[in-house]
């Protein structure tokens, strides 16, 4: 089964987020060459990233890969739980965008936001932006959301789910770790991994997926 997340949303970051997002453009080439890998400065890769977009028609919609490290925390889930995800389970994230000025608004500004981060004084402006400590007030949180849409292909079926909320960077983030540390104590009894260091969705399963959706965090399947 390979499924693809593509995750649409107008949440805004907070300073620390922006901070360490800068830290780590600033840190990139250095890390690359440390590790013996070829920079990202090289006209081959720049055309590369546009083969990279991709037009989805099950969401109508522009797909980007997502530089996060969900994909690697639901492979370990997989792994762990080989009893659920099976043999052969393979999974890829992406950011969903309406449009394709979207698509190149969204690789320019990040183009430009890279090339500062390489200098002292573009990176202490960018890094004064917003600070550490800043982010959105409530009422900015109260209008953000967030949707994944998950589609999960073998060879013979297509599965469409969803799973949806309020601002994902603070509102719902909140309610993922205390839903996930409550469920923890109160079905301790009832779970399949009793210890070591594990995922979420490993060690909880559909407990956490029952109580998130009563608190307002939605899965759904769409087909």
């Amino acid at each position: 089964m390979d499924i693809n997340g593509y995750v649409s949303s107008n949440g805004t970051f907070s300073g620390g987020t922006w901070a360490s997002a800068i830290n780590a453009f600033a840190e990139g080439n250095k890390g690359m060459e440390k590790s013996g890998q070829q920079g990202s400065g090289s006209k081959k890769e720049k055309f590369d990233i546009l083969k990279l977009v991709k037009f989805i028609p099950e969401i109508k919609k522009y797909a980007l890969p997502m530089p996060v490290i969900d994909p690697w925390m639901v492979g370990r889930t997989a792994k762990v739980r080989k009893d659920i995800y099976g043999q052969g389970f393979s999974y890829n994230q992406f950011i969903a965008l309406p449009n394709l000025p979207a698509v190149f608004g969204l690789l320019g500004g990040l183009g430009l936001v890279v090339l500062g981060a390489q200098f002292k004084i573009t990176k202490e402006l960018m890094l004064n932006y917003r600070k550490s400590g800043e982010g959105p007030d409530k009422a900015k949180r109260d209008k953000s959301f967030f949707k994944l849409t998950f589609i999960g292909k073998s060879d013979t079926k297509t599965v469409i789910t969803t799973v949806s909320g309020g601002d994902p960077g603070y509102t719902e983030t909140s309610k993922m770790l205390s839903e996930a540390a409550l469920t923890l104590f109160a079905n301790y009894d009832k779970l399949a991994i009793q210890s070591g260091v594990t995922t979420p969705g490993a060690a909880l399963g559909d407990f956490l997926i029952d109580i998130l959706n009563d608190k307002g965090i939605k899965f759904e399947v769409k087909n």
